[in-house]
C-alpha cells in the first residue's frame, strides 16, 4: 500500500483532542482542529493512526468523513492523516497552514492525491518544507526532481544538468509568465574542473510570478529576479521559459 491509498476512502474518526482544547503533556500547545484517531489501524509506531479533521469549526466527539491527505515526516516514524467531511476540499498550503501548530515542530509536507493538481500541490509542499535547506546547493534540478518524485511516489527521466533537461522538455516550452507547478528553466554558467560549462539552473513555479529553487539555499524569488543572481563563475542566469508540469509526466517510468 501506498500513502495514497488511502486518500478518498471514508473513515471514523475518535476525537480525543477536541478544537479549543490543549495537549495533555504540552499544556501550551492549543489545537485550533479536531484531532483524534482511528480505531484498529496501527500507526508506524504501534499506536492507533492519528488524524487531523478539518473543515469541521465546533468541537465534536467522533467524526465521519473522508481522507483528503497524509502527512509525511521526514524525521519521524509516524505519518498523519487528515479527514474533511465529504465534498470539502482544501490545498496542501491551506492543510499546512491549519496544522501547522504541531508540524512546524517537524520536517513534514503533505501528499495529496495524483491527479495533476494535486501533484503539483504535493511537490510544492515538499519544496516549501525544505526552504533553507543547503543540502541542494549546485543540484538545482536534483531539487525540483525530488519535490515531485518523492512527493508523488513516483520516477521521472529527465537529463543530467538543468540544460539538457531544459533541452528534452524544449518541445513544450513556453515563455512569459510562468503557470504554477512549472519547471522553470535559465541558461547559466558554472564552473567544471576550471572551465564554464552551461549546465543551466531551474525551479518550481509558486504562481504569481514567484519560484522556489535551490541556489546558496532553498529560497523563493520572483522568476525575473533570479537574473540578478551571481554563480560562482561570474555569470547571471538568462531566463528561458517555462515547460507545464504536464510534460514532465511524459517521462514518468511506468511500472512493469
Amino acid at each position: 500500500m501506498t500513502l495514497t491509498d488511502v486518500i478518498g476512502k471514508r473513515v471514523t474518526v475518535i476525537i480525543d483532542r477536541p478544537l479549543g482544547s490543549y495537549h495533555p503533556e504540552y499544556p501550551d500547545m492549543y489545537y485550533p482542529v479536531n484531532y483524534g484517531y482511528v480505531e484498529n489501524v496501527m500507526a508506524q509506531d504501534g499506536e492507533p493512526q492519528d488524524i487531523y479533521v478539518l473543515g469541521v469549526d465546533v468541537p465534536v466527539e467522533v467524526f465521519e468523513g473522508v481522507i483528503i491527505a497524509v502527512v509525511h515526516r521526514d524525521d519521524d516514524v509516524e505519518e498523519k492523516w487528515v479527514a474533511a467531511p465529504e465534498g470539502i476540499s482544501f490545498t496542501a498550503d491551506e492543510i499546512m497552514e491549519q496544522i501547522s501548530f504541531t508540524e512546524k515542530y517537524y520536517r513534514s509536507f503533505v501528499i495529496m492525491d495524483n491527479k495533476v493538481t494535486k501533484i503539483v500541490d504535493n511537490m510544492i509542499s515538499w519544496a516549501k518544507s525544505r526552504l533553507g535547506d543547503t543540502n541542494y546547493c549546485g543540484m538545482c534540478l536534483a531539487f525540483i526532481e525530488d519535490a515531485l518524485e518523492q512527493s508523488n511516489n513516483i520516477e521521472i527521466f529527465g537529463g543530467d544538468c538543468a540544460r539538457e533537461s531544459y533541452e528534452i522538455y524544449s518541445d513544450a516550452l513556453q515563455t512569459g509568465l510562468p503557470e504554477r507547478g512549472a519547471f522553470v528553466f535559465y541558461d547559466c554558467l558554472c564552473i567544471d574542473e576550471g572551465k564554464p560549462v552551461n549546465w543551466g539552473h531551474c525551479g518550481i513555479c509558486l504562481g504569481e510570478g514567484r519560484i522556489i529553487h535551490c541556489w546558496d539555499k532553498v529560497r523563493i524569488d520572483d522568476y525575473l529576479a533570479v537574473e540578478n543572481l551571481r554563480a560562482p563563475s561570474g555569470d547571471h542566469p538568462r531566463y528561458l521559459g517555462w515547460v507545464p508540469v504536464e510534460r514532465v509526466l511524459r517521462t514518468v517510468k511506468e511500472d512493469n
